[in-house]
């Protein structure tokens, strides 16, 4: 369950990274070096290439196996060879999520370099989304839930088959500034500019989503 939550973790903040077209451009040019030269999977960490090769296995873990490929790797045009590669890493990482220590291990190689290109490239660290979290955007981003066209909870809650405590079911989406809501017969919740862009990433990721209950 330990490694199951780092692997979202590390997920959800390559992402963001990937999202930003300036961090997605530095960490191509970074990755494509690494799989060119002596990168390897056993191998620790041991440059920002090796980082970024990294980062783009944990980005594209997010895409289902059938549908990876070059362009959904880094959402620009690396070649063929390096898509495979990335394939072969990704499988590979989901066979490992649950051996003990192996995404640890990432994680306390990985989360510095991260740190540095949040900093970078001015990218919140934002808190990670929950299971509930994704269902809920995808259920806003059909509904096509904007400022223009605020949806009530009663409406999105049960088309994201949340487990959750409804009351608190946009708690961690607000303070990422993905929602917005606002009280009053006109009000509702909506998807902020930036959480239409995280949202409309994981439906191209074709990311899967199973609800879970919140029990804090």
């Amino acid at each position: 369950m330990i490694d199951e939550l780092l692997i979202v973790n590390l997920r959800d903040r390559c992402t963001r990274l990937f999202i930003n077209r300036q961090a997605a451009a530095h960490l191509t040019s970074l990755a494509a070096k690494a799989f060119e030269s002596d990168f390897h999977q056993s191998n620790p960490i041991k440059s920002e290439r090796d980082a970024a090769a990294w980062a783009s296995v944990f980005y594209s873990s997010n895409v289902k196996p059938d549908t990876l490929n070059e362009r959904s790797v880094f959402g620009m045009k690396p070649s063929v060879e390096h898509a495979g590669t990335i394939n072969e890493l990704v499988t590979q990482l989901r066979l490992n999520a649950e051996g003990e220590g192996f995404i640890e291990q990432l994680r306390t190689q990985l989360l510095e370099h991260i740190q540095n290109w949040e900093g970078a490239f001015s990218i919140v660290a934002e808190t990670p989304l929950t299971e509930n979290d994704r269902s809920i955007l995808s259920a806003m981003l059909d509904l096509n839930a904007t400022s223009l066209n605020p949806e009530p909870a009663r409406v999105i809650i049960p088309l994201a088959l949340y487990l959750g405590d409804a009351k608190r079911a946009f708690d961690n989406l607000i303070g990422n500034g993905f929602v917005a809501s606002k009280c009053g017969r006109s009000g509702g919740y909506w998807l902020t500019k930036r959480g239409i862009e995280v949202a409309k990433e994981l439906a191209n990721n074709g990311a899967t989503v199973r609800p879970t209950v919140c029990n804090d």
